[in-house]
């Protein structure tokens, strides 16, 4: 897993936003760029996938997914790793699923689980 979180960052106001936009949600600069920022949030919500239409998926099923609150701010929509918990500190890394796309995965600190081990 890929631990360097980066996310749109506007360069004149620094609010970071997900998802992209091409300019900033806040002040509407233009002057965006993805920029790495802190990976650690916390878990707010979670549901389990047990169906999927994506035949590559299927084998891989059930599999979590969450919303989770970055420390830089925005609320990301990723998979998890491991037992979920309200509040649960998590830190954000991103790989290739079976369909070639790079998708964010969360994972706590104390997770024997890897990323890894989702696809």
């Amino acid at each position: 897993m890929t631990t360097d979180t980066q996310l749109e960052t506007c360069a004149d106001c620094t609010h970071v936003q997900y998802p992209p936009r091409g300019f900033c949600e806040r002040c509407l600069s233009p002057n965006v760029a993805e920029s790495p920022v802190s990976g650690s949030g916390q878990v707010l919500s979670w549901t389990n996938l047990h169906i999927s239409l994506e035949p590559t998926l299927r084998p891989h099923l059930p599999i979590t997914i969450a919303s989770v609150r970055l420390d830089a701010g925005p609320i990301v929509i990723t998979y998890l790793v491991g037992q979920p918990v309200a509040g649960q500190s998590v830190r954000i890394g991103s790989i290739v699923d079976p369909l070639g796309q790079s998708v964010l995965v969360a994972r706590s600190d104390d997770s024997t689980a890897t990323a890894e081990s989702l696809f």
